[in-house]
């Protein structure tokens, strides 16, 4: 008998039962394993990836990079609110290397305004910003990313990372989303639109917003120990 995991979540929980994520491994540790397994992966055979959400759009690869997440949100957002695609997916505004990045986009009338913002520093002072009901809190939408040029920067990432590799990345994760992606919407995924269709039926119902949705609180923290 074939178990339908779908269903066996909704009768009995077991996101409450199991941990979210039982281990990470960064680009960098993963590398290694293929070395230490003597896997090349310049002589694998393409094959096509497994499901369930083995297949990805254009939106999906620009994650990785400043600005993308803005970027593949706002092409699906402005395609649903006004009923048709935008007529430019890319948003240059948003996609250069400026640690603070500002933008102005008209949906359905309304103007709304988005900000994008990378490295640690440039979110602390758009964090303190909103915060003090400064120029930022008057935004609709802001991306915030720790690593320098978004993940491509992170601290998992093959060395060198450095200004000229960031911009490679980048430049490579452009290069799939216009190029290589048939599909350049996360909606138009056919895969999300099927597990939209069996499981979690309607975006923010229940069971999507409990299993997608994060939400936060405070944390009192244990006193420092002072030793005299």
């Amino acid at each position: 008998m074939k178990c339908n995991p779908f269903l066996f979540w909704q009768q009995h929980n077991v996101d409450e039962t199991f941990q979210d994520v039982d281990l990470v491994l960064t680009a960098r540790e993963l590398g290694r394993l293929f070395k230490l397994a003597g896997i090349d992966l310049r002589q694998m055979p393409e094959e096509k990836a497994d499901s369930l959400l083995g297949s990805y759009t254009g939106a999906a690869p620009i994650f990785g990079r400043t600005g993308g997440v803005m970027e593949a949100a706002l092409r699906t957002a402005i395609t649903l609110l006004t009923g048709k695609s935008p007529a430019n997916l890319e948003f240059n505004d948003l996609a250069s290397m400026d640690g603070i990045k500002r933008g102005e986009i008209s949906v359905g009338g309304k103007v709304v305004k988005v900000a994008v913002v990378h490295g640690l520093e440039n979110v602390h002072k758009v964090c303190d910003s909103v915060r003090s009901g400064g120029e930022f809190s008057k935004y609709h939408f802001i991306e915030l990313m720790a690593c320098p040029g978004g993940c491509i920067g992170g601290g998992g990432q093959p060395l060198p990372t450095n200004v000229c590799t960031r911009k490679a990345r980048t430049t490579g994760l452009n290069h799939d989303d216009r190029e290589v992606c048939e599909l350049r919407m996360s909606h138009e995924n056919s895969e999300i639109k099927a597990l939209y269709q069996e499981f979690l039926r309607k975006p923010l119902r229940h069971t999507a917003h409990h299993l997608l949705h994060t939400s936060y609180s405070a944390v009192q923290l244990a006193p420092k120990n002072n030793k005299s």
